[in-house]
């Protein structure tokens, strides 16, 4: 047995990984000037949040489209209301549930419930296809980060070794489901589908790193729209190391440094990293809401799933 699939030791993880977004969240906010901050988001102009929404919310309807161009490739046919309306669950659900699992659960007993049984396996398989894509997308745009910083940090080799040190503690359990996931593509090994999919992920990025860049602009700081796509490139490849819930703690703490080397002061950082936070949860709370009027039926069958049956791509 791996010894990351031991009892004891997936309950120390859990428990590591609340604890570190409260220290995390903890010592942020300890060097934060209240009076500034609070003054900050006194000040901030709401419409550069509903704006910011906006955009991100397109950006998830673009996710959806990018999941209905994954089916439609291999012959499933199924309306893109059905698939936005699994994705806004599947967003409350990733951001209240201790894990992302809850939301790709969602995708798969939705669109299995919502369609007949031809081609089941590969229905399943399409989550984390979407998945798989959307990560290879940013770590092909992960070089033009590098040199981001490269110029705004004095030693860069120090985050190298912090990166290398967390990674190679990674459960050989998710390695082993890396590779199927790599195995469960085949079907859409080819130049067009491929093409097609990573243009949608990154149309889907362009829109979220604008409401990003918007979100930065009251401050009177130049920031460019390159350099935002950096830092959340950056901060994106933080997060999904499995050291805290959802990203808590080390996405702020990721945008706040990175914001500070491009002159931002600290307050200003904090209330940038707040309102990135506060959309997120606003467009998940939409989801939920919308869950709650119209996928009650939906959110019992999810209760009645066992996830260890349904969470791995179905590899031949």
């Amino acid at each position: 047995m791996d010894s990351f699939e031991k009892p004891i030791v997936k309950k120390a993880i859990h428990i590591l990984r609340i604890i570190v977004p409260v220290v995390l969240l903890g010592l942020l906010f300890f060097k934060v000037d209240f009076n500034t901050f609070i003054s900050h988001l006194k000040t901030y102009p709401l419409e550069l949040v509903l704006y910011a929404s906006i955009c991100i919310i397109i950006a998830n309807l673009l996710f959806a489209f990018r999941w209905k161009y994954i089916l439609n490739s291999i012959g499933i046919s199924v309306t893109f209301f059905k698939l936005v309306r699994l994705v806004f669950f599947s967003l409350f659900l990733s951001n209240f549930l201790p894990s992302s699992v809850g939301g790709d659960l969602v995708k798969i007993v939705g669109i299995l419930n919502e369609t007949d049984n031809a081609k089941k396996d590969l229905k399943v398989t399409s989550v984390f296809v979407d998945r798989v894509f959307s990560m290879a997308s940013k770590i092909l745009l992960l070089p033009l980060a590098i040199p981001f910083l490269q110029k705004n940090m004095n030693d860069i080799s120090k985050v190298s070794e912090v990166g290398y040190l967390l990674f190679s503690f990674i459960p050989e359990k998710w390695t082993r489901r890396a590779r199927n996931y790599v195995i469960a593509i085949k079907p859409w090994f080819s130049v067009k589908k491929i093409t097609g999919i990573l243009a949608l992920s990154w149309l889907s990025l362009f829109f979220t790193i604008t409401g990003y860049w918007l979100v930065a602009q009251p401050f009177g700081i130049p920031i460019r729209f390159d350099q935002v796509l950096c830092m959340s490139i950056i901060t994106y490849f933080a997060i999904i190391l499995p050291i805290s819930i959802n990203g808590y703690g080390v996405q702020e703490g990721s945008y706040i440094y990175l914001f500070t080397l491009l002159n931002f002061n600290y307050d200003q950082a904090w209330t940038i990293a707040l309102i990135y936070r506060l959309i997120s949860i606003i467009i998940s709370l939409l989801g939920g809401l919308w869950m709650l009027i119209d996928g009650r039926e939906l959110f019992s069958l999810l209760r009645n799933q066992s996830e260890e049956v349904i969470i791995e791509p179905i590899v031949e």
